[in-house]
């Protein structure tokens, strides 16, 4: 599977490369390992999710997090710093937030002037720095134990059992990663907080394969400064 950096060079964008790559994963998968996923991505679409997440103009929960040194990082003491952009990750095995994690470290020097870049993952222990190490980012990413901040901001759904089973056969354990056995994931969302913690942009698509566009966080970034 190509770099998550090359791919993007390759495709050109960030929601071309979700596309090949999805083409790509679609197409390796047996029929029965492709119904499951289509399944879960219908019920997702129409689910009890949908129209949950915190929208713009919401105040966004505060939070105390561990970064993969194991040390606090507050919301508050973020906030007092500027805006921050909030952006949750299903964890380092999913090829997707690879892409997007990629696509973020890109547009890093554009956002940075104007917010701090947090990433928040459902993993514990040593997955949170290995995602750092194997994706080659340079922003931190926190430990979202239990996935309590998820929760809070409405992205948290239990893996349908028939989807927790392809998984297990294909080898990925999320009891071992994340410290539990809920298999409980984020949909993944993305968040500009202002200064008084309020929400100026969201995006959360059920559709896991479907991420923000780095652009747009820069936009809603600018209009904060105008």
């Amino acid at each position: 599977m190509l770099d998550p950096y090359a791919r993007l060079a390759s495709a050109g964008s960030l929601a071309a490369a979700l596309d090949q790559l999805a083409d790509e994963l679609t197409a390796r998968q047996m029929p029965e390992a492709r119904a499951v996923f289509e399944q879960l991505l219908a019920w997702l679409r129409s689910g009890p999710l949908v129209g949950q997440a915190l929208q713009v103009g919401d105040q966004a929960p505060g939070f105390l997090l561990p970064d993969y040194r194991g040390r606090l990082v507050s919301s508050t003491e973020l906030l007092a710093d500027g805006p921050i952009v909030l952006s949750f990750f299903r964890g380092g095995w999913c090829p997707y937030c690879g892409l997007e994690m990629a696509a973020l470290e890109e547009a890093l020097p554009e956002i940075s002037g104007r917010a701090r870049l947090v990433g928040v993952t459902p993993e514990a222990g040593s997955f949170p720095n290995q995602t750092i190490l194997d994706n080659r980012l340079s922003y931190p990413l926190l430990a979202d134990l239990d996935n309590g901040l998820a929760l809070a901001f409405g992205l948290v759904f239990r893996m349908p059992q028939a989807v927790i089973d392809v998984y297990r056969a294909r080898g990925l354990d999320l009891a071992a990663r994340q410290g539990n056995d809920a298999w409980m994931v984020p949909v993944p969302g993305t968040f500009v907080i202002d200064r008084a913690g309020i929400i100026r942009f969201a995006f959360a698509d059920p559709d896991y394969r479907k991420r923000v566009d780095p652009g747009a966080v820069i936009a809603a970034l600018t209009e904060i400064e105008t």
